[in-house]
């Protein structure tokens, strides 16, 4: 949870979640794995580390999640199931897709985002034209997506009886 609340603060301040914070906590969670596994700790890392970027980078690709916020992820799962870290994904998608609808309602766009998006799922069947993802305009703020998991992360830990 410690690296968590770091990570939330850091990309509250700066906008992102520098590598070096994601080499400390990969640091911690290797000496973690290997006082508990010994040297197949290392190997275990490595696998539960690279799937979940492996899993979104698509997403980030598009530019649904930055950089930082997938490696943090992957540094998350080492320390824990992946069944739990499935669900802490999903989880922190719809938490953070609520956000994004809840800002358009927030400043009376909802109607507009939607009529934008249906004409381009329209324009892409009909005409087989690519979508073209939403862009941020001037003035508008990207998620801090990392608050998204530390609330995901805060769910999934009641859920499995942990607090």
């Amino acid at each position: 949870m410690g690296m968590l609340v770091g990570a939330v603060l850091l990309d509250l301040k700066t906008w992102r979640i520098p590598n070096s914070y994601i080499v400390l906590c990969s640091i911690t969670a290797v000496f973690l794995l290997m006082r508990e596994m010994g040297v197949w700790g290392c190997f275990i890392f490595l696998g539960r580390f690279l799937w979940p970027i492996l899993l979104l980078y698509g997403v980030y690709l598009m530019g649904g999640l930055g950089a930082g916020d997938i490696k943090l992820l992957g540094v998350i799962s080492t320390l824990m199931s992946s069944r739990i870290i499935i669900r802490l994904i999903v989880m922190s998608m719809v938490i953070g897709a609520a956000y994004g609808v809840f800002r358009w309602i927030k400043s009376g766009q909802l109607m507009l985002r939607c009529r934008e998006i249906c004409y381009q799922g329209f324009r892409c069947f009909h005409h087989e034209e690519k979508i073209h993802f939403y862009a941020l305009e001037q003035g508008e703020e990207e998620i801090h997506f990392a608050v998204c998991i530390f609330i995901a992360y805060i769910f999934c830990i009641c859920k499995e009886g942990a607090i």
